[in-house]
């Protein structure tokens, strides 16, 4: 088993463009530990190794029950190695890709991350990567703020291994001033924390875009779409609070960690009361909570699967598990956001199938042709994808359009329930093994959007009128199509080219 210093390696739990974190055992401790190693290459260049002694360093200084522990740093054999603390669970944007947060968790997410920062500010560390990745929840319900890689000290006299003007970060959760390379304070992580608290409760980031020159350009210029309009139920004391922390004017925010988990207990507390009132002055009337009662409506709405294919079992034995975690997750936040950006919601996310419905509860009359812009947009997400890890990925789809019974059934997993023939034709046609690649639609969504492209008929079992479309992206200038046909269409694809060319009309034009 390979060993790094004084730790022998597990297995693999991530790797990025910078290094590798593994599974470890410290062997004279007996201790299980997350090992941070830098690529040898990466290594090579003295600003980044000085940077990763800083992230140890910085860790060092920092001692809170929600910032991970930092144990060791050392280079062995040329490889630069951190030593962290194991969590036991897992990431945050793991668990959001797959649930909506109640009310009560969100809380009391933000809260533990609002203590960690604190902390941090308090000793002078800005994070300046807060966000869903970087926030693990351990299986005992507790919250661990890590990956301090590219966080800033401002105290005086400390070492300067970036300069203002570099810019570093996730594009999505980045404050104004992050994005312009200006001056960074702790309020900086406040509004980043805001971005995170607004996906909780709406499940989107507020700024999506196709690049991520144009992300920073609408944190620098846009306000954020108004949260009440993606979580009605929200309360307006908590949608207040969460606008003060995305304020472009840094001035404005809470200034740091423990200002922000004042104004949050403060908010709480508002809301607390609310409720009682609201519960005194109804007391005499019987109660009846909607989230407790189930409620239907037939409605006409389209549904549509996402399935990456040949994403089976057999494929997940081949490699290792966090390479599954992270294609599966990346899988679902690419969906997510196409979906999301066209108006319609995820139903449910199972392996490598994710479900999606258009046309409730927004009631969009285009619903059909907002779920085919939303099956384009994640073809050409994963060509993109696939050329950045060198992956072959490829996806079909499957779009029914047609009259549904829509709404909520208490014990349903997903918050939106579906019943009715639809989501059988939707199962079918993403399953489907005619094409990969493509699109399926029904005969209802096919006569909605027949003017969008060019569609074929095709023959699936148990649909009776089903049509294909075959998306069209731009490659590095050209235009190509998003993925390569699977095996058996190769090879169906060759024995009728092969039948054709024995054919009696053929070997009549040959003579």
């Amino acid at each position: 088993m390979k060993t790094i210093g004084d730790f022998e390696i597990v297995r693999e739990l991530g790797r990025g463009g910078m290094g590798v974190v593994y599974e470890a055992i410290e062997k004279r401790l007996a201790r299980k530990v997350a090992l941070k190693v830098l690529h040898p290459e990466v290594a090579a260049r003295e600003d980044i190794a000085q940077r990763f002694a800083d992230e140890g360093r910085k860790l060092a200084m920092l001692s809170h029950s929600s910032i991970v522990k930092v144990y060791h740093f050392d280079c062995a054999r040329g490889l630069y190695y951190l030593a962290l603390e194991y969590v036991e669970g897992l990431p945050l944007d793991n668990v959001l890709a797959r649930q909506r947060l109640p009310f009560a968790k969100t809380i009391s997410i933000l809260r533990a991350v609002a203590s960690a920062l604190g902390h941090a500010h308090a000793k002078g560390i800005v994070h300046r990567d807060v966000k869903p990745g970087n926030v693990f929840l351990r299986h005992d319900e507790s919250v661990v703020l890590g990956d301090f890689g590219i966080a800033k000290d401002l105290n005086p006299g400390a070492l300067k291994v970036t300069d203002t003007g570099d810019i570093f970060g996730t594009p999505a959760y980045m404050a104004p001033e992050q994005a312009e390379g200006r001056q960074i304070t702790c309020a900086t992580d406040i509004y980043s924390l805001g971005v995170l608290a607004y996906e909780m409760v709406t499940g989107r980031v507020p700024f999506t875009a196709n690049s991520a020159y144009k992300i920073l350009s609408k944190h620098i210029h846009e306000p954020p779409p108004p949260i009440i309009d993606s979580a009605p139920g929200v309360s307006r004391s908590f949608a207040d609070l969460i606008e003060r922390m995305l304020a472009k004017d840094p001035a404005r925010r809470p200034q740091n960690g423990t200002e922000f988990e004042l104004a949050l207990a403060a908010c709480e507390q508002e809301i607390k009361g609310a409720r009682a009132e609201m519960g005194a002055e109804s007391a005499p009337v019987r109660p009846a909570p909607a989230a407790s009662e189930s409620l239907l409506e037939e409605l006409e709405v389209t549904v549509a699967c996402f399935k990456l294919v040949d994403f089976s079992v057999d494929l997940c034995q081949t490699l290792l598990p966090g390479r599954i975690a992270f294609l599966l997750e990346s899988w679902y936040r690419l969906v997510r956001q196409a979906v999301y950006e066209r108006g319609g919601v995820v139903d449910r996310y199972v392996g490598g199938k994710v479900t999606t419905l258009f046309g409730y509860p927004q009631r969009h009359t285009d619903h059909v042709q907002r779920a085919l812009q939303a099956a384009t947009a994640v073809s050409e997400a994963l060509a993109a994808f696939n050329r950045a890890h060198d992956l072959q990925l490829c996806m079909n789809a499957g779009i029914a359009c047609g009259p549904a019974l829509v709404g909520r059934i208490v014990g349903d997993c997903a918050q939106t329930s579906v019943l009715g023939d639809l989501m059988r034709e939707m199962m079918v046609m993403a399953r489907a093994k005619n094409a990969a690649g493509c699109i399926r639609l029904n005969r209802a969504a096919y006569r909605r959007v027949s003017m969008m492209g060019d569609f074929k008929r095709c023959e699936i079992a148990n649909v009776p009128e089903a049509w294909l479309f075959t998306p069209v992206v731009k490659v590095r200038g050209r235009r190509a199509r998003p993925a390569r046909p699977s095996a058996q269409a190769r090879r169906t694809t060759r024995r009728n080219s092969a039948q054709q060319a024995n054919s009696p009309t053929t070997r009549k034009r040959k003579r």
